[in-house]
C-alpha cells in the first residue's frame, strides 16, 4: 500500500520549502518522516517526527531528537518533544520576524542528522 506523506518538512513563512513525498511503507520502512512547519504567525508551529514500519503500515514516534530552528541572522531557539515525536517551542513566545530566512536542524539520538532544505 502506497502512503502519501504530506510535506516532508514545510517551512511557511512568505515563501515555502515544501517536499511531498510517498513511501511504500511495505517495501521501505525505517524511513524517517517529518511533517510540520513554523510560520510568521505563531499559530500551528510544530514538528511531527515519525519512522515508518514495514510492519501494518505503522508509524512509531521519534523521541528525544535535538531541534533547533535557527535565521539568517544567526538567532536560534529549541524545539521540544513529547513522548508522542511532537515537537513545540515550548512554553515561551517565539516570534519570527516576517523577511528572514529560517533553518531546521534535527538531530536524532542515533547521531543522524537533517536540515531544512534553503
Amino acid at each position: 500500500m502506497r502512503l502519501g506523506f504530506g510535506l516532508l518538512l514545510g517551512i511557511i513563512l512568505f515563501n515555502s520549502c515544501v517536499e511531498l513525498i510517498e513511501l511504500d511503507t511495505e517495501a521501505q520502512g525505517d524511513q524517517i518522516v517529518i511533517f510540520g512547519g513554523i510560520n510568521t504567525v505563531g499559530i500551528g508551529e510544530q514538528l511531527e517526527i515519525y519512522q515508518t514500519s514495514t510492519i501494518q503500515n505503522r508509524t512509531f514516534p521519534i523521541v528525544g531528537a535535538t531541534v533547533t530552528v535557527r535565521d539568517n541572522f544567526g538567532s536560534q531557539t529549541r524545539m521540544f518533544g513529547d513522548a508522542f515525536g511532537v515537537y513545540k517551542f515550548g512554553n515561551s513566545r517565539v516570534t519570527l520576524i516576517p523577511g528572514r530566512e529560517y533553518f531546521i536542524d534535527i538531530v536524532l539520538l542515533n547521531g543522524k542528522s537533517y536540515r531544512e532544505c534553503e
